[in-house]
């Protein structure tokens, strides 16, 4: 009974105080508006006792060779000399950085020669040795399957790409006649990666559920078909370099986006290239390929319906395992920081895990320029990473300079089409080669992008019009091209198992071709690491009605934990 007296007390004399603030503010209101309430706070700032320092500065501490003021400058130059920037370690060298191609050899591009080499089959595969790969099987075999990047899942607790490369083997190794088991293994796989799976003379391609590390792929002039994480590689293979289809949507003069044009519908930087879209897959067999939807499975419905509650759980879960994962991964990490709703819920939800590890924020800003919208995201994430305890790293876009050394890198590597060209050279000469950089790009996928879907079906004339907003979108040309599109991603009703095809065309077009080419040009320096990217977290969000999507409730339930457990250990609040 005394400790329920003593909490009634404690909680009475709480409010009691609280009111007589509310009060003493309306007071000062009144007698001075606005700025005499800001005096008044002020004031009860300035009155508070200073914290005093723990120890006192001792009378050897003026001097330089005071031990801690040497020991501090040790570490300070240590610690610049550990995490120098990506451009020092790779020298400007690293063209196609963690880069692959996968050919017999006959029409292979001129692949940089730091880049290593094993036998695939009948075919060779080359790669950048900074691109983490697990080979399993050989040649020989009947089974053979290479895991390209990082990989998880979180059901099977499998926490890197070396354990899921042992499970996918295992189910390659039972495979009879259907991929269907296979497929079902990749579909839940958190992470950035390339699975590419042979089983005798056929060949299986998967890509991450956002495709975020690219596959492109082509035929070349002989009937063979190569595989690459660049297109200029593929358009080297085939002997074809030239980008008609791209220039013609570049140079458009009815196509205008302040936030950067990308390429639409099936359309990449080279006329025979082809790229392997999220929740498709590519199969090769002899020397045909055929582009397949297999996600979702025909004939079921992947997204159950959930609660706002259920589904912010079920994002909590699989973004604290996709971020434990990721943390452990890499010696030191960065995490993408703006003002913006994804950052703050995945802040919110990894916050402890960031704290341990150690993680910085980064966000950059064009200050030459001082674009306002960046100027936001740099001021919010500045008192985000404050509220967090994290330290703050500030990136300077500088304007484009095509006579830079990192100008000579990129245009090699991206030859047709700039995407980022600034943020890559900046995260190039600013972070080091051996951070994880972390992303929190995919929640849109979940908390509806398109919010305008009154069309009675999904054309061809609605998937121009969202690609664009301009005269763009009316053009013939651009249609006849999304209609290509949907037969290649087979975007249809019958294959959708439920889920809206607004939602599938922005998860699949705009995260495989906008977003996956920008991730591309990061490869330079740090790995790029994306915490959203998992089916789970996609199918938890698309669970919950339209309206909670469109106010973001998964976001606004999680910070509204935040919240309550700030209250449970201040039940005073905040003055």
């Amino acid at each position: 009974m005394n400790e329920v007296q003593n909490l009634y007390r404690d909680s009475k004399h709480s409010l009691s105080s609280k009111v007589q603030k509310v009060r003493t503010a309306a007071w000062h209101y009144r007698k001075g508006g606005i700025q005499q309430v800001k005096l008044w706070r002020w004031n009860q700032v300035v009155q508070q006792p200073i914290p005093q320092r723990k120890t006192t500065l001792p009378e050897g501490g003026l001097r330089r060779d005071y031990p801690r003021l040497r020991n501090a400058w040790i570490e300070k130059t240590q610690q610049a000399q550990a995490w120098a920037p990506a451009s020092e370690t790779h020298n400007y060298r690293n063209v196609f950085a963690q880069g692959w191609f996968l050919g017999s050899g006959d029409d292979n591009p001129s692949l940089p020669s730091a880049w290593v080499s094993t036998v695939f089959g009948e075919k060779n595969f080359s790669c950048d040795p900074a691109l983490q790969v697990m080979h399993k099987g050989s040649a020989q075999q009947h089974h053979q399957l290479l895991l390209l990047g990082q990989a998880t899942d979180s059901a099977k607790k499998l926490r890197n790409s070396q354990q899921v490369a042992h499970e996918l083997y295992s189910v390659l190794k039972s495979k009879r006649d259907s991929w269907a088991d296979f497929d079902e293994a990749v579909t839940w796989l958190g992470g950035r990666f390339v699975v590419i799976a042979r089983h005798g003379a056929e060949t299986r391609v998967h890509v991450d559920a956002m495709a975020s590390r690219s596959c492109y792929w082509g035929t070349t002039d002989s009937g063979e078909v190569v595989l690459a994480s660049h297109s200029a590689l593929i358009a080297e293979a085939v002997g074809d370099l030239s980008s008609t289809r791209a220039k013609w949507v570049l140079n458009h003069p009815d196509y205008h986006n302040p936030a950067g044009v990308y390429l639409p519908g099936t359309i990449t930087s080279h006329d025979r290239t082809w790229l392997v879209f999220a929740n498709c897959c590519l199969t090769i067999r002899q020397r045909t390929a055929e582009h397949k939807r297999f996600f979702p499975p025909r004939g079921s419905n992947p997204v159950p319906a959930l609660s706002v509650e259920a589904a912010t759980e079920a994002y909590l879960a699989e973004v604290r395992f996709q971020m434990d994962a990721i943390l452990s991964s890499a010696p030191a990490s960065i995490i993408a920081l703006t003002a913006g709703s994804d950052s703050r819920a995945i802040l919110n939800a990894s916050l402890d895990l960031l704290q341990d590890a150690g993680t910085s924020a980064m966000t950059y800003h064009f200050f030459e320029k001082d674009a306002g919208h960046t100027r936001i995201d740099l001021l919010g994430a500045n008192r985000l990473a404050e509220e967090a305890g994290l330290k703050h790293r500030i990136l300077n876009l500088q304007p484009w300079d095509p006579k830079a050394r990192f100008a000579k890198l990129y245009s090699r590597s991206f030859p047709v089409w700039a995407r980022f060209g600034a943020l890559a050279r900046a995260c190039y000469e600013g972070l080091s080669a051996e951070e994880e950089l972390i992303i929190g790009v995919g929640g849109e996928v979940g908390t509806a992008f398109y919010l305008e879907r009154d069309h009675p079906a999904v054309t061809p004339e609605v998937l121009a019009g969202k690609f664009t907003q301009d005269n763009f979108q009316y053009d013939a040309q651009l249609i006849a091209e999304f209609e290509r599109y949907m037969a290649y991603t087979q975007l249809a009703p019958e294959h959708a198992g439920e889920i809206d095809l607004y939602d599938l065309f922005y998860w699949e077009h705009r995260m495989s071709g906008w977003a996956a080419y920008w991730y591309s040009e990061l490869d330079f320096g740090a790995t790029v690491a994306l915490p959203l990217n998992s089916r789970r977290v996609f199918c938890a969000m698309l669970g919950v009605p339209f309206e909670d999507r469109v106010r973001k409730s998964v976001y606004g339930t999680l910070n509204s934990w935040v919240d309550i457990a700030a209250g449970s250990t201040n039940p005073g609040g905040k003055n």
